[in-house]
Formats: C-alpha cells, structure tokens, sequence
C-alpha cells in the first residue's frame, strides 16, 4: 500500500551536461519549501536534515471530509538521480521491512498500453484469513454497500460469478478461480480506462455510503492545498486527463497485499498505480497515484520533489514529501480516533522514508 511503501517505475533519461548546470543553478532550490507546504523554515535547518532529521507534520485538508494528510522533509545522502532510482528498485516489495502493516503478496509491472497478460499473476490464496474475508465481501456484492471499491459494472460482474456457485464452492479452488478470473478483468479494464483517460476515465466507485468519484474527490484535497497543486500543475493535468507529453515519464503496476494493524483493521487490498515523473528545477519531481479496488482506502496521492545539495562536497539531495489519502472511514472517526489515525500514517511514513534510505 504506497502510504507506507512506496514503489516508483519511472523510466529516467540519462542526465546530460543541462542537468548538472540547472542542478547548480538549484543549489537552494529546497528553500522554497515553506512556499508552498505547511512545513515552516525554523524547522528546516539544512544541519538538522542533514543530520538525519526527518520533518514530518499533518495537513488539515478542510475541503475533502475523505482526506487525511502528512507533508514531510529530509535529506537522503545521495543526488537526486541516485535517489530516484533507489525508490524505482522497489526494494520495500522484496528486502526491507518498511511497514508493520503491509503484507505485500504480487508486485507487477504493468505495460502501456497495458495487456490482460499483465494481470495473469493476480491468485487468492484461500488457506489465509485475509484472502477468505476478501471473499465474503465479494458474495455481497449483489446487495448496496458491500464495502468495495467497485462501480455498478463492476460489482454486478463479480455478482454474476458468485451466483453460479454456491457459498461453500466459493471458497473451494474452482470458486476461487472464477473470482480470481473477473478480478484479473477488472483490473485490466480500470487501468487501460486510466492510460487513455486518466483519473476522469474511471467509474465512480458505488459500493459505501458515498458515491466517490476519483477525479473529482482528489481535486478536492488540492482546493485546501493550492500551492502544492500549482507547484505539480503539469503532473496533475495528465494525472486528471491521461493526456501525457514527452517531457513526462509514466509507468505503471499492480500489487495485492495484506493490509492490518492500523486503525482501520485488517484488509485485503488490490491496487493500481501509476508513477509520473518529470526533471524540475535540478532535481525531479514525481506524483504516484494508487487507487484501490478493495481496501477501507480509496486513493492515495504521494508527491515527491528532490533538490540537490552539497554536504561538504558530497552530493545529497533534499526531498519534500507530501502523502493525501481519501478513505472512506475517515469521516466517522471522531476525537482521538482522528488523532491517532494521523499519528500512525505519519509514523508510518518515517518508517517507509528510513526504509528506503537504508544502504
């Protein structure tokens, strides 16, 4: 779940003679931050960060009642170019721990254009908990709020399935296969709806007490947030339309894991995401969308903004954070639930940064 773990697929260009001028001519660039963020200079002292303090604070996001919300800066000992390549090498799927919460089970690529092949390692094991209570929220899919990220298509086709079979075959091999074999479609046809359409090419999302339509749920975070939005326009209008250019890489993928000990519980979750990246004042800027197809989340939106800087004479590069999550749980918490649900993402988040950084 790229709240706690993030993966980046970006094809990077190598760096050219420009590259090294600009990143010069940026030395400072990660002054900025207070600009457009609610981290604040006094808390940004280069010492600190370089150090190995990791700023992190939450974001009140009045114009979305779905959202919750963390900036953050650090500095990771590496340029910018090292350090990006470092989050495309996945490493939190196979080698580092980055979270007490995620269990990750499938990483997959995904081409573009994508392919039905893409999706053929999509499998439900059904000796785990997680995967049989996944299947039981799948057998309600024939009744309204069944608590899955579907649209009415959607769901009316994994009802379909679960008619022909009865509640003791469904969790038998055969059961599972047919499951298994409607997810791999689903999946399929939102991300190829996404590649040529971007977030607005995707159906509205029916199966809670809210209708949430993605386009429009995430613009909303960014009405609170208009300096970010402004700072990331261009990653945001492809984002939004699918409509890419050349100066803009993209890659894709899917995951299923396992996702519990936090204040939502445990779930079983199949996502799809899609990283954009784009060199930016020295460095890169890069906006990981992942929207989830059966978890208590429905989006999240990771943006990254890396400058380099020098550590007496070694090249180390700041990194500015931001994490936007839309669940659909987050309205009801009240009090200290809210409150402790924003302390876990931001733990959360210092454990998936240390994890990325480790040698």
């Amino acid at each position: 779940m790229r709240i706690v773990s993030i993966s980046v697929y970006v094809l990077f260009v190598s760096l050219t003679t420009a590259y090294f001028a600009a990143a010069q001519e940026n030395a400072d660039g990660w002054k900025s931050v207070p600009q457009f963020s609610v981290l604040v200079q006094k808390d940004l002292e280069l010492k600190d960060l370089l150090a190995g303090k990791i700023v992190c604070k939450l974001v009140s996001v009045p114009s979305s009642d779905l959202a919750i919300a963390v900036e953050t800066c650090y500095v990771a000992p590496m340029t910018p170019e090292v350090f990006m390549k470092r989050l495309m090498d996945d490493q939190s799927a196979t080698t580092v721990e980055a979270s007490d919460s995620l269990d990750k089970e499938v990483h997959a690529a995904v081409a573009q254009p994508c392919t039905p092949e893409n999706f053929q390692g999509l499998t439900l094991d059904i000796s785990k908990k997680h995967v049989r209570s996944f299947l039981d929220k799948c057998a309600k899919t024939g009744k309204p709020k069944h608590g899955l990220n579907l649209s009415n298509d959607e769901a009316a086709a994994i009802a379909k399935v679960v008619a022909g079979v009865t509640p003791k075959e469904l969790q038998s091999p055969a059961g599972v296969a047919a499951i298994s074999a409607e997810w791999k479609n689903i999946l399929f046809a939102r991300m190829q709806a996404f590649q040529a359409g971007g977030m607005g090419a995707i159906k509205p999302f029916e199966g809670h007490e809210k209708r949430f339509l993605l386009k429009d749920e995430s613009a909303k975070i960014f009405q609170s947030r208009s300096a970010v939005a402004a700072r990331f326009n261009e990653l945001f209008k492809i984002a939004q339309t699918g409509q890419g250019t050349e100066a803009v890489s993209q890659s894709h993928y899917w995951e299923s894991a396992k996702v519990g000990g936090g204040i939502f519980g445990t779930d079983m979750t199949f996502s799809l995401a899609s990283v954009l990246a784009r060199p930016a004042e020295g460095g890169w800027q890069v906006m990981e969308i992942t929207h989830y197809a059966s978890s208590q989340y429905y989006t999240s939106i990771i943006l990254y903004q890396c400058w380099p800087v020098d550590n007496a004479g070694s090249p180390q590069s700041v990194v500015w954070r931001g994490d936007y999550v839309l669940t659909p749980e987050f309205p009801f918490l009240k009090g200290m639930a809210r409150f402790a649900a924003g302390n876990i993402m931001t733990l959360e988040i210092k454990k998936s940064i240390q994890a990325t950084l480790k040698p």
